[in-house]
């Protein structure tokens, strides 16, 4: 049914019920007025909606078709619903979503399904992993991870405003085996290859990325702390990793 697409990624489910959750790119066409094909600027956000569309079908697949219709003026980068997620531009470039210029030209948009068949606190949760992954992948901090409204004051998304500290908290804790961490060491954050300060170097984060921790050890001491996490390939030292809530991995919360 889907060989018309690219998987991108499958992210890893919050519940394993929920299996794995796939990512079609499906993206409007350059010929339409929609897709203006202009690059986003270097300040990056992320900015979530509600689809405000509790029709009966209204998941993602849908709103794919919908944003590719050459007389739909406006668009945005992923849907989410309860199964799946769609890909409508690529993250470098514009979307017309946030209602200023400024949102527009700064932010990957984000919109979650309402549809009325469909499970809405599910789509939020894979909502906030695909949040996760974008931070990971875009070098988005947590804090430039905004709504629709506090760009142009829309009542968008009307069903998380109330509970956004809440929606924030679940973003990489909406799976409670995963640890994720803000790094806060200015200039950014230098990973090595065993957790020792003279290690050789092997990457490097960016100040405000936000990373999954892979597992802890104990190794050279920065600052008193003698904790280092494992990033990917490599090692960090945990001194310069604000670990996040939400995870019931007692090596991350310790």
């Amino acid at each position: 049914m889907f060989k018309s697409f690219t998987i991108l990624a499958l992210l890893g489910a919050l519940h394993g019920s929920l299996g794995l959750v796939p990512i079609y790119v499906d993206l409007i066409p350059m010929s339409n007025a929609n897709r203006p094909g202009t690059a986003l600027s270097g300040t990056r956000y992320i900015t979530v909606h509600n689809t405000a569309n509790t029709s009966p079908g209204a998941n993602a697949r849908a709103h794919a078709n919908y944003v590719k219709n050459p007389t739909t003026d406006v668009s945005w980068h992923f849907t989410v619903d309860d199964h799946e997620i769609y890909q409508h531009l690529p993250t470098n470039e514009v979307g017309w979503h946030a209602g200023t210029s400024a949102g527009n030209a700064q932010s990957v948009g984000i919109e979650i399904c309402e549809n009325s068949d469909g499970n809405f606190n599910t789509a939020v949760r894979n909502s906030q992993e695909l949040v996760a992954k974008l931070m990971g992948d875009l070098n988005v901090p947590l804090s430039r991870v905004v709504t629709h409204q506090s760009w142009s004051g829309k009542n968008c998304p009307s069903r998380l405003l109330g509970t956004w500290a809440d929606y924030l908290n679940g973003i990489g804790g909406g799976d409670p085996s995963k640890c994720y961490g803000t790094v806060t060491a200015s200039g950014g954050l230098n990973v090595r290859q065993l957790p020792d300060a003279s290690s050789p170097i092997v990457g490097a984060l960016a100040e405000g990325s936000y990373v999954q921790l892979m597992g802890r050890a104990t190794g050279t001491p920065v600052s008193g702390n003698s904790y280092w996490f494992q990033v990917g390939a490599g090692y960090a030292s945990a001194y310069y990793i604000n670990v996040s809530s939400g995870s019931n991995q007692l090596w991350c919360t310790n």
